[in-house]
């Protein structure tokens, strides 16, 4: 497979034809908060071709696919901090088909209107006590987390509640087949959960690492784990003295705004703003608008 990944003049480069299979091939199942599949086109031509490529934040795990399907490293490891997103991920990793087996048959039909009423109300809250009493096995914690994040308002998953909407409209056979189109795409690669600067410190030969950190202004919206407890109180100094003693190549998408600027000077970052319409709900409901963002690399990486 050709890479998209251009860093010298005589690398090849992907077709638009093949930019746009890899998009369609190696799409993500989950609907994530500030999800990054839409925005692949903007900030993959600064990837770097490496020996081994890290995701400390894999969050909805575009960027990875991605990563992985157009062969940027012969090695990859990927972290997050929600160990029920995790189990989600290494379950995938273990046996995809078996996880959309189970998620078709934990599956039922709901013939009633697309909208809160007595009809969604006694459905849901008969559906939402279904997944509680299932078992706590990383099978079953998988297939519980994917349900619930195809049939939440925004894929908040367990930070947002249930809709008829998204249950009739995301939850959709479509979605299980490309959750089951995932078997084996992730053999080989290390899957963690713990602290994202143990991707950043760990020492490495030709390493590139891709952040996706929670964003700044979002703070107080709440948007991961459970009631937004993976989001609120984000410590962006300490990723920020993280990132300025790293010694691989690094790019990063964050939110633009002042703090954020203050805290990657240009003596040892750069940066380039660009605009995302994106819309994401919170957990009262609340969208964003459309925001200004900032790749910001590790100094000598991209052009400012």
């Amino acid at each position: 497979m050709k890479t998209m990944i251009s860093d010298s003049p005589d690398r090849p480069v992907a077709s638009e034809r093949d930019r746009s299979d890899l998009l369609r091939d190696w799409r993500s199942p989950l609907r994530y908060p500030g999800g990054k599949q839409k925005d692949l086109p903007i900030f993959t031509p600064y990837f770097r071709s490496a020996k081994e490529y890290r995701e400390p934040f894999l969050g909805g795990g575009s960027v990875l696919l991605h990563a992985i399907g157009s062969q940027v490293a012969q090695a990859f490891w990927a972290n997050d901090a929600n160990p029920l997103l995790m189990d989600f991920w290494q379950q995938v990793q273990t046996d995809a088909i078996a996880l959309a087996r189970l998620v078709r048959s934990l599956r039922d039909d709901y013939d009633g209107e697309r909208r809160k009423c007595d009809q969604w109300v006694e459905f849901r809250d008969r559906y939402q006590q279904k997944l509680a009493n299932l078992p706590g096995d990383r099978l079953h914690n998988a297939a519980r987390f994917f349900i619930l994040n195809r049939s939440t308002a925004s894929g908040l998953t367990e930070s947002g509640g249930m809709t008829a909407a998204a249950y009739c409209g995301r939850f959709t056979e479509s979605s299980i087949q490309r959750l089951e189109n995932l078997q084996g795409r992730l053999a080989g690669v290390r899957l963690t959960l713990g602290d994202y600067r143990e991707l950043i410190h760990a020492p490495g030969e030709d390493v590139f690492i891709f952040l996706d950190p929670p964003y700044f202004s979002a703070e107080q919206s709440r948007l991961y784990g459970r009631s937004g407890d993976l989001h609120k109180g984000f410590n962006h100094q300490q990723l920020a003295e993280s990132l300025r003693d790293c010694p691989h190549n690094w790019l990063m998408t964050i939110d633009n705004c002042e703090a954020i600027q203050d805290l990657y000077p240009a003596d040892w970052a750069d940066c380039l703003p660009w605009t995302k319409p994106y819309s994401m709900t919170n957990t009262q409901g609340r969208r964003s608008k459309a925001g200004q963002e900032l790749l910001i690399a590790k100094k000598g990486l991209i052009q400012c």
